[in-house]
């Protein structure tokens, strides 16, 4: 059963509330349309996060007739940054490889340096590359990347490794909380459903402009 306390710890005290928005919420689980069950959490997760990170609160407005779905799995959810074989992040190196890419937690070393990921610095491309250095979390962080991927890795056990999760990657162009988002800084929004736990984790991540 996925620990709810556990997964909001890591969350708030690893990742503080910036760049990536979090909330939590208590499913009632009828029947296996998972899309619909996910859809109709999504209204509610946005206002639980307005409601508990935003001093000014706005009148939130929804279209639910725009909103889009599609089912992912883990390996599309954590993205291209993620290096399955080493279970760490593919991180630009730090001082004098920075112009390289590393897998972590190896040490930086010449040889050891990889092909970047193919992303679009604009646009993230899964939940691993929340933690590069344009994109949010790297740019942020006060430690090394070694450290960086220690919470990485802390932070995806709990939600991805104890119950396998329905996930689904949704559009942004349903509600005026995204109006600051535009074509080419986007956000990045997905539910993982899990039926067992009768739990809908909402992650959502914020342009880095």
């Amino acid at each position: 059963m996925i620990d709810i306390q556990k997964i909001e710890d890591l969350f708030f005290s690893k990742l503080g509330n910036g760049y990536i928005k979090f909330t939590a919420l208590y499913t009632n689980i009828e029947g296996n349309d998972y899309y619909k069950i996910s859809k109709e959490k999504l209204v509610t997760g946005i206002e639980n996060i307005v409601e508990r990170d935003w001093l000014v609160k706005p009148i939130l407005t929804f279209d639910l007739d725009s909103i889009s779905g599609t089912h992912i799995n883990i390996e599309q959810f954590l993205g291209s940054h993620f290096d399955k074989k080493s279970n760490s992040i593919i991180l630009h190196g730090q001082k004098k490889w920075w112009s390289h890419y590393f897998i972590y937690p190896y040490e930086e070393n010449y040889k050891l340096r990889v092909e970047p990921p193919k992303f679009d610095l604009h646009k993230t491309t899964g939940f691993s590359s929340c933690f590069e250095e344009e994109k949010g979390m790297g740019g942020t962080f006060e430690g090394t990347n070694i450290e960086l991927n220690k919470i990485f890795r802390e932070i995806k056990k709990e939600p991805l490794e104890i119950e396998k999760p329905k996930i689904i990657y949704w559009n942004d162009k349903w509600s005026n909380y995204f109006d600051h988002h535009t074509e080419d800084f986007n956000s990045d929004i997905w539910t993982l459903l899990y039926p067992e736990s009768e739990l809908t984790l909402l992650l959502i991540t914020e342009p880095y402009i």
